[in-house]
């Protein structure tokens, strides 16, 4: 992702504006959610630092940087690999270790399934060559999922103040293929 972005740089950092300039990036953008650009992961590159000015009665330079960054955005369509988190009646959440906010919804399932509350795991009832199998998306467990949907969710509210995260992934289990990889 390709951006353009004012950056602080304190005096104890003259003569080194690549570092302060990467610190600076780094602490506003690792860890954040854009807007239709997805997780930013890291830095890529810093491409130009303009020369700065001083604002009166700061010590401080404030130049404008040109800089790529590395996000993690899936596309619609995408398989992505990642471990079963929990399981509500509701749905599946999914996680990559760095971005734990993919769901599954119960209609995304293969289906016939049901939720197990006293486990708090989903049951795909198989049945093949008159044989049935209860076969469960266990928690802890890699999951193989596809990409519905990508929903930026920042200016979402709820009326009891719950957490939503600023970027939610939709996914689906509901073709051959997808699911415990152990399945196939």
């Amino acid at each position: 992702v390709k951006v353009e972005d004012s950056v602080c740089i304190h005096p104890t950092f003259f003569g080194k504006e690549e570092e302060a300039v990467d610190i600076e990036l780094s602490k506003k953008y690792a860890n954040r959610v854009l807007r239709g650009h997805g997780l930013v992961i890291s830095v890529y590159s810093v491409d130009e630092i303009q020369s700065g000015f001083v604002f009166t009665g700061q010590g401080s330079c404030h130049s404008r940087v040109k800089f790529k960054l590395i996000s993690f955005l899936p596309s619609v369509g995408d398989t992505i690999t990642g471990v079963v988190r929990r399981a509500d009646p509701t749905s599946l959440h999914v996680s990559l270790d760095f971005f734990d906010d993919i769901i599954i919804p119960s209609t995304e399932l293969r289906e016939p399934c049901w939720y197990n509350p006293e486990n708090q795991m989903w049951c795909w009832k198989y049945e093949a060559e008159g044989e049935k199998h209860d076969l469960y998306y266990a928690t802890g467990q890699p999951i193989r999922v596809r990409v519905q949907a990508v929903e930026f969710t920042k200016d979402k509210k709820t009326t009891d103040n719950a957490y939503i995260p600023p970027m939610i992934v939709h996914a689906s289990v509901a073709e051959d293929g997808l699911g415990p990889p152990h399945w196939w």
